[in-house]
């Protein structure tokens, strides 16, 4: 399971450890009708537990299906309002930081916290350029990285070329 947000991460870790707090095994020496009326209740709790988790899962999933539907929205859209805008050029997003952009020194940059929900941010790199190559390190998919613009592939990295 992939998560893109460590506050969810937090959040379902915390649901599973909550659920294995011990429930104290009844006594061998004590029988009592009581006893088992409690081991029903304490069935019922358990039960509880489980589907409360259930819903937080369901309600993590949920941000971290939101958050990864709107960085792909952000990353296409980047790239398509910039190649209108400037025709002819490259157009290069995205955010892992191990990745290797060697661009032409014409190149033009800008860094971008993109709001999550939560009050977290995504950090992009945008890039507007020439020509250089591009190799991405990490997740493909359009959350992480978006491009636009005249390019071949060549292995794991993509070399850009001026466009006419």
């Amino acid at each position: 399971m992939h998560f893109t947000n460590p506050f969810a991460f937090g959040l379902m870790f915390l649901s599973i450890i909550s659920i294995a707090a011990p429930l104290s095994p009844p006594p061998t020496n004590v029988m009592h009708s009581v006893r088992n009326e409690l081991d029903v209740r304490q069935l019922s709790v358990v039960g509880d537990i489980l589907e409360l988790c259930k819903l937080v899962f369901t309600a993590i999933m949920d941000i971290d299906s939101a958050i990864h539907d709107q960085e792909s929205a952000f990353t296409q859209q980047m790239v398509s309002s910039l190649g209108n805008k400037y025709p002819g050029k490259n157009i290069l997003i995205y955010h892992n930081p191990n990745s290797i952009a060697t661009l032409s020194s014409d190149a033009v940059h800008a860094h971008y916290e993109l709001p999550l929900t939560l009050s977290f941010t995504q950090g992009y790199e945008i890039w507007v350029f020439n020509s250089g190559t591009f190799t991405l390190i990490g997740d493909g998919g359009y959350e992480n990285w978006a491009t636009g613009g005249c390019f071949s592939k060549e292995g794991a990295s993509l070399i850009y070329t001026q466009c006419s």
